[in-house]
Order: C-alpha cells, then sequence, then structure tokens
C-alpha cells in the first residue's frame, strides 16, 4: 500500500509497526464507510481507514521540518491536526480550534501502512517505552485530561461506558483519590477487563443493576 497522500509542510511519516488493538487480519483491509458516504470534515469517509492509535517509527520527514527529529527514530502522535494559526491555536487552547481533522477520522488513520502527521504532533518515545504503550498515549490522554478538569480527591466518580478511554479515565480517577468510582456498562466482557486495568473500581452492568 502506498503512503497515503496527504501531505503538510512540516508532515513526517510514521511507519506503524503497532496498532491500538489486536485485530484479526481480516480487519485491516476494511474501510471506514458512512452509509450516506457524507463528507466529514471536507473529506469523504468512503475511503478512510480507521485509527485506534498510533506509535511506530519515522520513515520520512518535510524539508521544512524545523524539529530535532530523524529517520528512525520511535514515536507516538497526538491525533489532533490543528491551525497553528487560529485564534485558538495561538491562545494555547490546541483542543477548541475549529479547524481540528482527526487522524483516522478525517485523515488516514494507524490502520494505512504509512501515517502522515504534523511534526508539531510527534511524540519521541523513550527506548523503555513499548510500541503497545505509546499507541495508547492519544486516548490515555483524553482520560488524564477527562479527569484533571476536578478536584477528585475524596469525590464520589461515576463513569458511563466502559470502553478503553472509559475504563482509563476510571483507573485515573482512582489514583487521583476519588473515594469511590463506578464505571457502568451493559457489556460483561468490557466491565470484567476493567476490574483488571483498574482494581478498585465498581463495575455495574445497567441491565441488570439499577
Amino acid at each position: 500500500m502506498a503512503a497515503p497522500q496527504f501531505w503538510n509542510v512540516g508532515d513526517t511519516i510514521d511507519h506503524i509497526r503497532k496498532q491500538g488493538e489486536d485485530l484479526p487480519e481480516l480487519f485491516f483491509d476494511v474501510y471506514v464507510v458512512d452509509p450516506m458516504n457524507k463528507p466529514v470534515g471536507g473529506v469523504s469517509t468512503a475511503a478512510l481507514l480507521p485509527d485506534p492509535g498510533r506509535a511506530g517509527e519515522i520513515v520520512a520527514i518535510g524539508k521544512d521540518v524545523d524539529r530535532r527529529l530523524k529517520v528512525g527514530q520511535r514515536v507516538s502522535a497526538e491525533g489532533h491536526v490543528i491551525d497553528l494559526n487560529s485564534e485558538a491555536a495561538r491562545a494555547g487552547h490546541f483542543h477548541l480550534d475549529p479547524a481540528t481533522m482527526g487522524i483516522g477520522v478525517n485523515r488516514q488513520g494507524a490502520f494505512a501502512e504509512y501515517v502522515v502527521a504534523p511534526a508539531f504532533n510527534v511524540i519521541e518515545l523513550p527506548d523503555d517505552v513499548p510500541y503497545e504503550i505509546g499507541a495508547i498515549l492519544d486516548p490515555f490522554g483524553n482520560a488524564v485530561h477527562t479527569a484533571q478538569q476536578f478536584d477528585l480527591l475524596g469525590e464520589d466518580v461515576l463513569v458511563t461506558g466502559a470502553g478503553p478511554i472509559g475504563m482509563m479515565a476510571a483507573a485515573v480517577a482512582r489514583h487521583a483519590g476519588a473515594r469511590t468510582v463506578v464505571l457502568t456498562d451493559i457489556n460483561d466482557f468490557r466491565l470484567e477487563l476493567a476490574q483488571k486495568v483498574a482494581p478498585g473500581v465498581r463495575t455495574v452492568n445497567t441491565t441488570r443493576e439499577d
């Protein structure tokens, strides 16, 4: 598969060695298709590969990159591609940029053989951080950011939805000193996994327990 042609000034290309989830080989060639094939952020979703997370090594660097990055370097990348000249970005509120495009949502994601990411988004991985951990830094950041919006020390916390981010948010809340953390879902497999990922969190299947 050729590298996706979504070049921007200052982009790097990450060769993906690990994805954020282990999926059967069959799924690596499945495209995400919007039922109405409507454009999302100006890009049709019919030819976009998804992206649960990303980590790999740099195989090429744009000529205008001014960061000290090098080919072969182990990296992850933040998934929100923003306009650094927007009012929100200039104020330091990168997450509020109205022109944000998501890797794997509005442009090709990490299930492609190669991923293009702005150098600004690249996160250098120390040698002792495996790709499996690098690939979940983006969703883990969502969990940490959410938990940090409140002073959780001694509080009772409810997390609705035991997906990967929900599990991590529950674990972060517990680590931050919450008195009680309840994690709800309707999927027993997810709830059982959550008990391993976040010990001390009370899990509730809402189809059987109020």
